[in-house]
């Protein structure tokens, strides 16, 4: 139902950053969701994911460097890490952790 009133409201973000690695690219955009937070009432659950564009960035560079291009936002009830776990880090996913 979505006029229903739950305990918690969550926003998944996708933002563009320009980084030569996986580790700059989520260190960048931690930096710009606590940014983003700062600004409004709300605190960053600590889930980041990174994907590399298969692109020449010499020939196609970036230009909208932390810009948002995706935003969903969802009420629940449950809390940070169980919300995570439920919809974002199951373990059937493929992908690698970050250092």
């Amino acid at each position: 139902m979505p006029n229903q009133k739950c305990q918690f409201l969550y926003e998944e973000r996708i933002i563009l950053v320009q980084a030569e690695t996986h580790e700059s690219a989520i260190k960048q955009a931690e930096k710009e969701a606590e940014e983003y937070c700062s600004d409004l009432d709300c605190i960053m659950v600590d889930f980041a994911q990174s994907f590399e564009v298969f692109s020449d960035l010499e020939e196609e560079p970036v230009k909208l460097h932390k810009q948002e291009v995706f935003s969903l936002m969802r009420s629940s009830d449950l809390p940070a890490n169980q919300y995570v776990d439920l919809y974002f880090d199951t373990g059937l996913e493929h992908q690698q952790t970050a250092k």
